[in-house]
C-alpha cells in the first residue's frame, strides 16, 4: 500500500510577509525546507517531490544534497492551489497508480516523521477519504488525501487552498491532533520563537 502513497512539499511561495525566502531560512544545521525534506525521507516512501517557484534555482542548489524530485512550477504566482494542481498533476504522469498523496507545506518544520507515520497508519486501517490535521478552525496540512478526492483537487484554481475539499469532506476523514502543535512559520517573530525551540 505505502508503493502507491507519495509525499508532496508546497515550497512555491514568495514568502513575502517574511521578508526574505522563508525556505532557506536556518534551521536545525539545515534550512525549514531541509528540515521538512529530512522528515519526509524517514518515512520511507522514496524522495518527497518539492515543488518550487519563487528563486527557485537558488532553492534547489542550496538543498542539493538532500534526497528530492524537484518540480519547476511556472505559474507558481497564481497561489498554492496552483502549485497543489501542478504538483499532482506531475505526480500523476509519472506514478498513474497511486492510491494518496501526503501534502507537506516548507514552512511547517515542527512536524514529526512519528506523526506522519500515525497519519499513514490511519489512512491505512480505515476506510477514509482523507487524514487530516485538526485545528481550530476545522482540518488543514499536512494532510493525506486518498485518491477519490484527486480530481477536486485538480479542479483547483488560483490560490485555492484544497481547505474547502477537507471541510466538504470532513465526515470522510480522520482527523489527528498534532501533540507538538503546528507552527506555520509566516511572519519574522514566528522564526523568532522557532529559533528558541531549537
Amino acid at each position: 500500500m505505502q508503493d502507491h502513497i507519495a509525499i508532496l512539499i508546497l515550497a512555491a511561495g514568495s514568502a513575502t510577509r517574511m521578508g526574505e525566502p522563508k525556505q532557506l531560512l536556518p534551521f536545525k544545521g539545515t534550512t525549514l525546507l531541509g528540515h521538512v525534506i529530512l522528515t519526509s525521507n524517514k518515512l520511507k516512501l522514496g524522495p518527497p517531490s518539492v515543488v518550487l517557484g519563487a528563486q527557485a534555482e537558488e532553492i534547489k542548489q542550496r538543498h542539493a544534497d538532500k534526497q528530492a524530485e524537484w518540480l519547476m512550477n511556472q505559474s507558481w504566482e497564481e497561489g498554492m492551489g496552483a502549485s497543489l494542481v501542478f504538483g499532482l498533476k506531475t505526480l500523476l504522469k509519472k506514478r498513474p497508480a497511486l492510491s494518496a498523496v501526503l501534502i507537506l507545506l516548507a514552512d511547517q518544520p515542527l512536524i514529526s516523521a512519528e506523526y506522519l507515520g500515525e497519519m499513514l497508519l490511519a489512512f491505512q486501517n480505515e476506510e477514509v477519504a482523507l487524514v487530516a490535521t485538526q485545528y481550530r478552525e476545522g482540518p488543514g496540512v499536512p494532510v493525506l488525501i486518498g485518491k477519490s478526492l484527486f480530481p477536486e483537487i485538480l479542479d483547483l484554481k488560483g490560490d485555492q487552498g484544497a481547505r474547502k475539499i477537507l471541510l466538504k469532506h470532513a465526515h470522510q476523514a480522520k482527523l489527528l491532533l498534532n501533540a507538538t502543535g503546528v507552527v506555520d512559520i509566516d511572519y519574522p517573530e514566528d522564526y523568532l520563537k522557532l529559533r528558541k525551540l531549537e
